[in-house]
């Protein structure tokens, strides 16, 4: 299923830490669907799959463009990676948008059982 899913452009991704808090959690699952076409890019606040070149893939906010085709990412929390040490990237290094996000969290009902 999930080879097809990806054939078609999406791709299901398992959030790792709490760099994109509290939009995205560690243990949340991220739904992205590729950027394929001209009339699906890229725009400033978007939530992105990014295939960083040291990094591998990562998920931050789109933030800015610059006139070289490239763009700037960063990560909502303060205490993510600065965004001057992700540098700006080249636009085809970001794959996808995010589309769904599902709540990996536990819930929790009252209290705890003794």
């Amino acid at each position: 299923m999930l080879k097809l899913l990806k054939r078609c452009g999406v791709r299901v991704v398992r959030i790792q830490g709490d760099s994109m808090a509290p939009a995205l959690l560690s243990g949340d699952v991220g739904v992205f669907i590729q950027y394929r076409s001209r009339f699906l890019r890229p725009k400033r606040g978007h939530v992105a799959l990014i295939d960083h070149p040291r990094l591998g893939m990562i998920v931050k906010r789109v933030t800015g463009f610059r006139e070289n085709n490239e763009v700037d990412v960063r990560g909502d929390a303060s205490t993510s990676t600065p965004a001057i040490d992700l540098g700006p990237l080249p636009a085809n290094r970001v794959w996808g948008r995010l589309l769904l996000r599902l709540n990996g969290q536990p819930k929790h009902s009252g209290s705890p059982a003794t």
